[in-house]
């Protein structure tokens, strides 16, 4: 293929890294990469893996919460398969990037088309991209409904049904129908909220929080703002949290963008006296962006900026 044409990118298809000592099924699974790298690692230019961290029945956490802590096998799992190419391809390791083809939870039920799949999306999403994935598709723009699963009314949400699709297709099954056909489900907000936070030729920033419920993500925009994504995964607990900036003083007046509970879609707001230290409340089970402008337009900071308190950020 390169023959013909040498600017073609080629890729081959890799599994999630997992412990060779486990039953022979992973084991084999593990062997692929050994494989695969070994064999074509000079000729590809990415590889391409799959990720659903898949709830199994008669597992007794709960599966709402088990799966917004999923995320947290993300760095681990880019790791290890930096490690691999690293092993098998050699100096030319670093030209091969990882994407992340097909991702969602692979559970099915009430939770594809809960509040909970798009605080889910939206952290999975920034992890894999903060942590070196070159690509991120979602499973998947339409598919269908799904009346088998966990539809248990211990999950967050009312619906009776499941959909992998962030649109609905309008389809019934046994006298339970979705909504009219490209009606969004939630998960389609967890993508569009990423939106406000970037666009291509802008900056992800490393970001942490202090709070364990709540995720944080940054990113330096090209034209000098600061958009900060806060993740509460509590259901039951508003936190506010304290923002403190350093190196980057922020204009008084900020935009917000919100998704959450009571939503239909996502509301946008504004935040006024604003400075250096700010604190912002985060309902339960909610995506908010705050997207700062600088006070001095056109200056950016020379030095790193810290954020301490219950949510820090650190700007590079």
């Amino acid at each position: 293929m390169k023959g013909v044409d040498s600017s073609i990118k080629l890729g081959v298809a890799l599994t999630i890294p997992v412990d060779t000592s486990a039953d022979s099924g992973e084991k084999q699974m593990a062997d692929w990469n050994k494989t695969v790298l070994s064999i074509v690692c000079s000729h590809i230019d990415f590889v391409d893996i799959h990720w659903y961290p898949r709830w199994h029945e008669g597992d007794s956490r709960d599966p709402d919460a088990m799966l917004l802590a999923r995320t947290s096998q993300i760095p681990g799992i880019l790791s290890q398969l930096r490690l691999q190419i690293s092993h098998y391809c050699g100096t030319h390791a670093k030209d091969v990037q990882i994407f992340v083809g097909e991702t969602s939870t692979g559970n099915s039920g009430k939770q594809t088309v809960s509040l909970v799949n798009a605080l889910f999306l939206a952290d999975s999403y920034m992890t894999w991209l903060e942590n070196g994935a070159s690509n991120v598709s979602w499973w998947d723009l339409h598919n269908g409904i799904e009346i088998q699963g966990n539809n248990s009314s211990s999950l967050y949400g009312k619906a009776n049904y499941g959909d992998q699709g962030i649109l609905a297709n309008g389809t019934c099954s046994q006298g339970v129908c979705e909504p009219a056909t490209n009606t969004p489900f939630p998960p389609y907000y967890g993508i569009q909220i990423l939106t406000h936070l970037g666009t291509p030729g802008d900056q992800m920033v490393s970001a942490s929080s202090q709070q364990r419920f709540v995720a944080a993500h940054a990113v330096k925009q090209a034209n000098g703002n600061l958009a900060l994504l806060l993740i509460n995964k509590d259901p039951s607990t508003s936190y506010t949290l304290k923002v403190s900036l350093s190196g980057y003083k922020p204009a008084s007046r900020a935009t917000v963008y919100s998704y959450g509970m009571q939503s239909a879609s996502i509301s946008v707001n504004s935040k006024s006296g604003l400075d250096p230290m700010f604190k912002q409340t985060l309902p339960p089970y909610s995506l908010t962006t705050v997207v700062l402008t600088p006070a001095l337009m056109g200056k950016t900071p020379s030095q790193p900026a810290y954020l301490q308190g219950n949510c820090r950020f650190c700007h590079q």
